[in-house]
């Protein structure tokens, strides 16, 4: 069987022993008292058959038990690993380490080149170089524990982030309930506080995810045995792919790393790692959420004050003799018809409301609400049962209208009315009249005269309202009557008023009005006055029912006199609305005099106040909450996973990689061309774990059963130790060869046969291939051709191709 070149590397000569060593987290045993000292794998010669075996202790077998020695009483027996030269000082007393043929210097083929000038060889101290796994040259350094990871950072990050959801659901409660807060600061509070809410606390977990992702290489190798694929190339921080839009950067590397972490962990069944890469991508929507939670929004602030009440229920005497209250409230009913004024001051829809102080601050806006009490004024207006008839006097010029009463309290129904008028006067005429007693014989009962009423007095007589005007199209006269008998019940009431009017927009009753007293007591007793006829009262005799007859005209353009009167309810209505206001104005005046006490009083002003959004609020309340339950959860059982993990340096910078595999002895056997996929290749027989003392990454032993023949002898056998990972040693120590060097040089049968020379070195012929690979830079770092010659050929004219 020709001899494999990937074999010929390591025949050696016999001039020369400097060490190879290789990452092994296992004792050799050696002939010398002192080699329990060294944790290495060493390469020995073999003349015979070219073949080699990894000579290890197997007595200290073990799953994440690799440990090295304590070196303090025999460091003076050790030199630097990383001395440049053999000549320095001695090999370990307790290994006889292989020395590889040397080169010259004159044939290295890696130049130190400048940018311009003649290339000059790299300096021939570099010819020898030794590779150990020297982890028992290393004082046994401190724990490293990263600040992030320790408790109070690590469980109170998800705390915070819990009570923070818990607070915020908190503050949409108050916030529903008190209408928004006041503060002077309002833009600054909606500009600044989603950030707060938002960066501390997404950037805290991000942090966390990161160390949780970072450290699950260490946390699998610290159990031993770790495949590469989860362990030396696990690598959470990659993105899938190059970022094709700058603008969108951000966006795909949220969704490609965090993506990644997720999908991969996945693979690997790191839930660990799943879930807290799940809550780190949802603190991304921390910020959308945080923007749209506060807006500021004019809302009513409520307080409970008190007013003083200046008016109080009692019937004002002097002015009811004097007609005045009459008189001005027929002034104001037509002013409102003809300029379309609403109500005056505590005045609302009938309701006269006792009056009361309003603050006098300018910047109020808004309202208050007051416990007082209030006089119902009810006109009860009805049509007649049937249409009015308009009728000649006999024996004069006089036309009269007679009208059926329905059904009114106080007149019995089926009652008939009657008003005479000369309609020679005007073609549009109108008026008021009491109701007096009438019987229900079919005879018409004129109107009563000034001093005789219904109960003996005209001022709380019904009232009939007429109106007449003849037809230009038919040239017949038409006539509408509304008979009314106003009524008033005095409450106790709720009034609010605007403050910056003061004008009533709302009256809601609390209970009747029980006091006794001279408007519900005496001589009134409860009674309404009428406010529209008495023996003085020529001025609202005619007032009233010319803003209603004004009303008709003014309501529908030129036609809108024709359509009242053709209209069933058209004089009813607009009585009903006319004559409601006449009588609540009256009532504010007659039934009420000059009183000052403190009422109860609740304020609402119309301010800026600061509104948490419900649906925004909630979904962040809600996210926080999630990611604090879950991030407490994670971190509790990451903390239990890292209880075996002897950390000395976090991984972070280039120089702590280097510094936590520097020792392991296989850095030298990797090319810093070596792509992704070339490494797996490398890589894939090795097991990984951490030295227990020094934290230092080494290789825990290989995977797969290798044959290699020799040329003429036995072949050696190499077997994977599943699960344990550990290699069976051969007896014969000048045949061993380690597993992990022929993986990291390529696999035997994939490897294309050379021809070879007689003489028992390599020959110098050799696949062109082999120098396109990282494979052959290790088979000339073995050889002692270093620096090796892959990817520097030289043309004939001296550049680099």
């Amino acid at each position: 069987m020709p001899n494999d070149p990937h074999d010929e590397l390591l025949k050696l000569s016999n001039d020369y022993s400097s060490p190879l060593t290789m990452s092994s987290p296992y004792r050799s045993h050696s002939p010398s008292p002192s080699s329990a000292l060294s944790s290495t794998v060493y390469l020995h010669s073999n003349t015979d058959n070219g073949s080699a075996n990894v000579s290890r202790n197997p007595s200290s077998a073990g799953r994440g038990r690799s440990l090295s020695p304590a070196p303090v009483q025999y460091a003076n027996h050790y030199l630097d690993p990383f001395a440049p030269t053999a000549e320095e000082g001695p090999t370990p007393k307790s290994a006889k380490s292989v020395q590889f043929a040397d080169r010259p210097a004159s044939e290295s083929t890696l130049y130190d080149r400048g940018r311009s000038g003649p290339a000059t060889p790299i300096s021939p101290g570099m010819k020898h170089r030794s590779i150990r796994d020297s982890t028992h040259l290393i004082p046994t350094p401190l724990l490293t524990h990263p600040l992030s990871l320790r408790l109070p950072i690590a469980f109170g990050i998800p705390i915070m982030m819990f009570a923070l959801g818990i607070g915020l659901e908190v503050g949409l409660y108050f916030s529903n309930r008190d209408n928004g807060f006041a503060s002077f600061f309002l833009v600054f509070i909606h500009s600044i506080v989603p950030t707060l809410f938002v960066v501390p606390v997404a950037i805290a977990w991000r942090e966390l995810d990161w160390y949780v992702r970072d450290l699950q290489p260490y946390v699998i190798m610290s159990k031993g045995n770790a495949v590469p694929e989860e362990s030396v190339l696990l690598d959470y921080g990659k993105i899938l792919q190059s970022l094709p839009n700058p603008s969108r950067a951000n966006l795909y590397y949220i969704l490609t790393s965090s993506g990644f972490a997720m999908l991969n962990s996945l693979k690997f069944k790191h839930r660990l790692v799943f879930w807290s890469s799940a809550m780190a991508m949802a603190t991304y929507l921390f910020q959308p959420l945080a923007a749209s939670i506060f807006s500021i929004q004019q809302l009513d602030r409520t307080w409970d004050s008190t007013a003083n009440s200046i008016k109080q229920l009692s019937v004002n005497t002097p002015d009811i003799i004097t007609l005045s209250p009459f008189v001005a409230a027929a002034g104001f009913a037509d002013a409102s018809v003809s300029n379309g004024l609403g109500d005056p001051p505590f005045v609302l829809n009938g309701w006269a409301v006792a009056e009361f102080v309003f603050p006098t601050d300018p910047l109020l806006n808004g309202s208050m609400i007051v416990n007082t009490t209030a006089i119902q004024t009810n006109p009860q207006c009805q049509n007649p049962s049937e249409t009015p008839t308009v009728l000649p006097v006999s024996g004069s010029s006089s036309f009269q209208i007679v009208g059926t009463v329905t059904k009114i309290p106080g007149l019995p129904e089926g009652c008939k009315q009657s008003v005479q008028f000369d309609p020679n006067d005007a073609v549009q005429q109108y008026g008021v009249q009491a109701v007096g007693n009438c019987s229900t014989d079919g005879t018409p009962t004129p109107a009563i005269g000034n001093n005789v009423s219904l109960g003996g007095d005209i001022r709380f007589a019904p009232v009939m309202f007429w109106f007449y005007r003849n037809n230009t199209e038919s040239n017949q006269p038409e006539a509408r009557v509304v008979f009314c008998s106003p009524t008033i019940k005095g409450f106790n009431v709720k009034a609010s008023a605007r403050l910056d009017n003061r004008n009533l927009t709302k009256v809601d009753e609390i209970n009747n009005y029980t006091a006794n007293n001279d408007v519900f007591g005496g001589d009134n007793a409860g009674r309404a006055f009428n406010a529209v006829h008495s023996c003085e009262g020529s001025a609202t005799n005619t007032g009233i029912p010319g803003t209603i007859f004004k009303a008709a005209q003014l309501g529908q353009g030129d036609t809108g006199l024709q359509q009242t009167f053709d209209s069933p309810n058209g004089f009813l209505d607009l009585t009903n609305a006319v004559y409601t206001r006449h009588l609540s104005f009256s009532a504010k005046a007659i039934y009420f005099t000059n009183n000052n006490v403190t009422v109860d009083a609740i304020m609402t002003e119309l301010t800026p106040r600061l509104y948490v959004n419900p649906v925004p609020g909630h979904a962040l309340a809600f996210s926080l909450i999630a990611v604090g339950i879950v991030g407490l959860i994670v971190h509790i059982f990451h903390r239990r996973q890292r209880r075996h993990l002897y950390l000395t340096n976090p991984p972070g910078t280039i120089a702590s990689i280097i510094a936590m595999t520097s020792h392991s002895g296989i850095g030298e056997l990797l090319m810093p061309y070596d792509k992704e996929k070339v490494l797996e290749k490398k890589l894939e027989d090795l097991r990984f774990g951490m030295d227990k003392r020094t934290g230092a990454v080494v290789v825990d032993g290989y995977a797969r059963a290798r044959q290699y023949g020799g040329g003429g002898g036995d072949g050696g056998s190499y077997y994977g130790g599943g699960k344990a990972g550990y290699a069976k040693l051969s007896k014969d120590r000048s045949e061993a060869r380690d597993e992990a060097m022929m993986s990291l040089l390529g696999k035997n049968d994939d490897r294309p046969e050379h021809p070879r020379k007689e003489s028992s070195h390599l020959s110098t012929e050799s696949d062109p291939s082999m120098y396109e690979s990282s494979a052959r830079a290790a088979y000339d770092a073995a050889n002692g051709n270093y620096p090796p010659t892959t990817g520097w050929r030289m043309s004939t004219s001296g550049a680099r191709r």
